[in-house]
């Protein structure tokens, strides 16, 4: 759903750059080739709530604040293959929510009387919903509140934000979300199995970004919010805490499950999209992201497993009964990063095209399933379509 903007300028003799121009019109040449496969709706599975207001106040001073959580939910997505496309405060309504099967609101630390209602709603009527990290703590212009206008859409109260950012969590064993009837195991909750670490015995991981410790009311809590430790010449304002320190005590659930009317609130306490965006992106960070959108929404219309340098984007052509599965796939080799002034380095150029694999489930059987390069390997397994390609750009049509 992206354009490209070209920019081009002439050298001081007024002449034109012909090796430019060359490769502008074999890059022009290849979209037109293409052209049949663009410019049809967007199948999004989840929508990333953009809050302008939080952007405005909140964070007026400190942009990255706010944006980072954002732009985290957006790497989540884009690395773990769930389409999505972004929702604006400024115009949603309840039926631009109801297109999409997850709302994820990223670090909205303002929530309007108005959008906690329309959240209700949504929710009520079947949508899911995933709240991080301030969402809902502060006023309407910006200043932290003693609580939250989220409060029971989340099923819990909220006690106080922490003043760290290098926070950690702490996930169920899975081995210990099993209890034992005359025996034999029994099935304790979906959640703590969803969220379980299958490596154990647990151990809190970093998640690097804000933290709210809530008590819950009404909804399930599963893990727990551990808060940083703290030397004496840090209580004493003469160290920073730029860099994470060790978990120290327990403070609060980790995460938060509600039911609202025929839908569901997952509220994460501290913030794995701000983590997945700061120097601090652990894997499993991003990955609690992906954990959230399956425990919701566990059978996707379409759900896409490829390498993480390989973006997805999902496509429906009605008419046709066609979906379009475009594949763009980035390797880059690896480039030096300098000691100061990071990230402002250009990664490398991409010399050979490469070789990538990807399985697309769908929920029912398709039907025929095509790629636009005749080199691509394509093999159809029941409601599953797997293909290699070698290239940058590939797309595959599949009718239902």
């Amino acid at each position: 759903g992206a354009f490209v903007t070209t920019v081009d300028k002439t050298a001081f003799d007024g002449s034109l750059d012909p090796v430019a121009y060359e490769r502008i019109g074999q890059a022009h040449a290849d979209a037109l080739a293409r052209r049949a496969h663009f410019g049809h709706r967007l199948v999004a599975e989840a929508g990333l709530y953009f809050s302008s207001r939080t952007r405005d106040w909140f964070a007026r001073e400190k942009p990255a604040e706010y944006f980072q959580g954002f732009l985290g939910a957006h790497k989540a997505m884009v690395y773990d293959h769930v389409p999505w496309a972004v929702i604006l405060d400024e115009n949603a309504t309840l039926a631009t929510l109801r297109q999409f099967p997850v709302v994820i609101l990223p670090n909205a630390a303002i929530v309007s009387e108005n959008e906690a209602e329309l959240f209700r709603r949504y929710a009520s009527e079947g949508g899911q919903l995933i709240v991080t990290g301030l969402s809902g703590c502060a006023d309407r212009w910006g200043k932290l509140q003693g609580g939250s206008s989220l409060e029971s859409l989340i099923g819990a109260r909220l006690v106080h934000k922490l003043d760290s950012l290098d926070n950690w969590i702490r996930l169920p064993w899975q081995q210990d979300t099993f209890a034992f009837n005359r025996g034999k195991p029994v099935a304790v909750s979906p959640i703590l199995k969803a969220f379980g670490t299958s490596r154990g015995p647990s151990w809190p991981f970093l998640l690097k970004g804000p933290a709210v410790v809530y008590e819950p009311t009404t909804a399930e809590a599963c893990g727990e919010l551990v808060k940083p430790f703290r030397t004496t010449r840090q209580q004493q304002g003469k160290e920073g805490t730029e860099w994470p320190m060790s978990p120290e005590a327990v403070v609060g659930p980790a995460i938060l499950v509600n039911r609202v009317g025929k839908g569901t609130v997952l509220t994460f306490a501290a913030s794995p999209d701000f983590a997945t965006a700061s120097e601090h992106h652990i894997v499993e960070a991003r990955q609690l992201l992906l954990k959230a959108v399956r425990f919701l929404n566990p059978r996707p219309r379409v759900e896409i497993a490829a390498p993480a340098t390989v973006e997805a984007i999902v496509t429906d052509e009605p008419a046709a009964r066609t979906l379009r599965v475009h594949f763009v796939a980035y390797n880059a080799p690896p480039q030096t990063m300098p000691a100061q002034n990071r990230p402002y380095v250009l990664p490398a150029l991409i010399e050979q095209a490469p070789i990538s694999r990807a399985t697309i489930t769908f929920q029912e059987r398709p039907g025929s399933a095509k790629a636009w390069n005749r080199s691509t390997r394509v093999e159809r397994r029941a409601n599953r379509v797997e293909l290699t390609f070698e290239d940058i750009h590939e797309v595959l049509a599949v009718r239902y």
